[in-house]
Parts: structure tokens; C-alpha cells; sequence
């Protein structure tokens, strides 16, 4: 669903980034795809200590 979809930009270290990537890959998965994994599992444990 496009719509509930945003595109937002970034710097990021070049280095660290392209270590994510190789990371990323091996696991047949996106950066962006794992960053939002964990912005959900953060925003969980937020919700769950308040």
C-alpha cells in the first residue's frame, strides 16, 4: 500500500552502512525492510513500559 508509505533521506556512515548491506543480504533481507523491523520492535518495548 503506497499510501501508507513515506520516503525519508539520510547520512549515514559509509562504512557502517555498507557493512548493514553485506549484513542485509545474507539474511535475503532489505536495510530498509530490517530498519523498520526494529523502529516496530522499539516502538513495542516503549508501549510495554509504559
Amino acid at each position: 500500500m503506497k499510501e501508507n508509505k513515506i520516503r525519508k533521506t539520510h547520512t549515514l556512515d559509509k562504512k557502517v552502512y555498507a557493512e548493514f548491506q553485506m549484513y542485509a543480504s545474507c539474511l535475503g533481507r532489505s536495510v530498509s525492510s530490517l530498519i523498520e523491523q526494529y523502529m516496530r520492535e522499539t516502538l513495542k518495548e516503549i508501549k510495554k513500559e509504559k
